[in-house]
């Protein structure tokens, strides 16, 4: 009797079905081909659909699923030993569908399809994505696992990037502009890589534009603070170096670092920018033939000498001086030494590793942070040499320090740089403007036998830029990557 009345249930179930196409569980009234309601929850009472319940292997076994299969269900106890074909997804336990080829697991977090992305790409489960592979490690939100394709960021020029609304810190993009990835940390936007073999203006070194110096105006600050500055131009708008890489990404905590010499090298974090606060004396490595006497007064152009100043024998038919003149003088290059033996703007030269021979436009960058004008930066010359000390750069990078004689005005150095007025090396061997005089080299070459150079000078308030022989020995001043 119990078995007649099954059969006529069930006969029933299907009647109806075949009449009505619409099948109520639970009520009289079904909203979809099979509407089922539960009732309300009692101790002696559960409600629920439960899917056939097989373990992986069980699930192994049946080998009759095919494409007419398609949206079969299942709930697999546990996973499948030796996982092949069909079931080759049926990894842990869980819901899993079938989609026609192979078992798919079904989501139990809160992720969900918002792209139409098929199932066969991404699987996501436990509040993780992953994609082309079948489980994501618990340890990422995101689990991409490929060997013939690569992950694509959103791609923005560097205007489209700095206009995106209130960033958050770890917000990446692909900017097309310096062709560098791209990622948000405390009011930047900064390069990930170091990129010595992409296409100019690419070198070794480290972040695009920051947002350290929107707002500052040329000669304005009564302080150097940058709250004291009024709303103004904001670096980006440097249109000559728009498509230069500019390292800003800070001293990461350092505050000093020791070179292959032993000698140690303080830091100073100068809005964004991490730099020597000394000169740098390094031997470089691919210039064997240095001696005291490489460089007299009879030596022509750029040969890759460097040495000390030498304070007794000015005329230069003496050659290096042998020990270092005072605290923190450092080396004296010419370009080739200072940048031992690269033509890369931006390389590591003679500098310790992690740390580079700044750029013409890396020092702009700098000139801005102390109250430069974008137009001033351009310029050659001394500029923004005016006689109101209060919004001069190079009243803010100078410091008298150790200096014979201080100019006609005291440098402040508020800026922390502490530019040593130690001379430099004519072309002809000499030496000259110790004490006033503050000579440093960018990585920049503006030809074969040029580069720009940077000066201060106690005599004036402004910064040079000049385009001048590599012959000459300017000191460096290495900025981090």
């Amino acid at each position: 009797m119990k078995n007649n009345l099954k059969f006529l249930t069930a006969f029933a179930l299907l009647s109806m079905g075949a009449v009505n196409a619409q099948t109520g569980v639970g009520n009289t009234d079904p909203k979809a081909t099979l509407d089922v309601t539960g009732t309300p929850a009692t101790a002696t009472t559960a409600d629920g659909i439960i899917a056939p319940r097989l373990t992986g292997d069980q699930l192994a076994a049946k080998t009759a699923y095919g494409a007419d299969q398609t949206a079969a269900q299942v709930y697999v106890t546990a996973a499948a030993t030796t996982p092949a074909g069909a079931t080759v997804n049926v990894t842990a336990p869980g819901y899993y569908y079938f989609d026609g080829a192979a078992w798919q697991k079904v989501s139990t977090g809160n992720s969900k399809f918002v792209d139409g992305t098929t199932s066969t790409n991404a699987v996501y489960t436990s509040g993780s994505v992953a994609v082309g592979i079948a489980d994501p490690n618990g340890s990422a939100a995101l689990d991409v696992t490929s060997t013939t394709k690569g992950f694509l960021p959103p791609r923005m020029t560097n205007a489209q990037m700095q206009v995106i609304v209130n960033p958050v810190n770890g917000l990446m993009v692909y900017n097309t502009t310096l062709g560098c990835m791209a990622y948000y940390q405390n009011g930047s936007f900064n390069c990930t890589h170091n990129a010595p073999t992409l296409p100019a203006p690419a070198a070794p070194g480290g972040s695009t534009f920051t947002g350290h110096f929107n707002g500052i105006t040329a000669e304005v600050s009564v302080d150097n603070n940058l709250n004291t500055y009024t709303t103004g131009e904001t670096f980006d708008q440097n249109t000559f170096c728009a498509s230069k890489y500019i390292s800003a990404q800070g001293c990461g905590g350092l505050t000093q670092v020791t070179g292959a010499s032993g000698t140690v090298y303080p830091l100073v974090n100068i809005n964004g920018q991490c730099w020597f606060s000394t000169n740098l004396e390094e031997k470089p490595t691919n210039f064997a033939s240095y001696t005291a006497t490489s460089w007299l007064n009879t030596s022509p152009g750029d040969q890759g000498y460097w040495g000390f100043y030498n304070v007794n024998t000015v005329d230069g038919s003496a050659g290096w001086r042998i020990t270092e003149p005072a605290a923190n003088s450092g080396y004296l290059y010419q370009w080739s030494s200072a940048m031992n033996n690269s033509i890369t703007e931006r390389s590591q030269g003679s500098c310790p590793s992690g740390f580079h021979v700044p750029s013409d436009c890396e020092w702009m960058y700098l000139e801005h942070g102390q109250g430069m004008s974008i137009s001033q930066q351009n310029g050659v010359g001394w500029r923004a040499d005016v006689t109101d000390d209060q919004g001069t750069p190079g009243h803010k990078l100078g410091s008298i320090v150790g200096v014979v004689s201080p100019g006609p005005f005291t440098a402040t150095n508020s800026s922390g740089f502490s530019a040593l007025s130690r001379g430099y090396r004519e072309t002809d061997g000499s030496f000259y403007g110790y004490g006033f005089d503050c000579d440093y080299w960018s990585s920049s070459a503006t030809s074969a036998t040029t580069a720009i150079f940077r000066a201060v000078n106690l005599s004036k308030r402004g910064v040079v830029r000049v385009n001048l022989s590599k012959a000459l020995g300017f000191y460096v001043r290495c900025l981090k990557d």
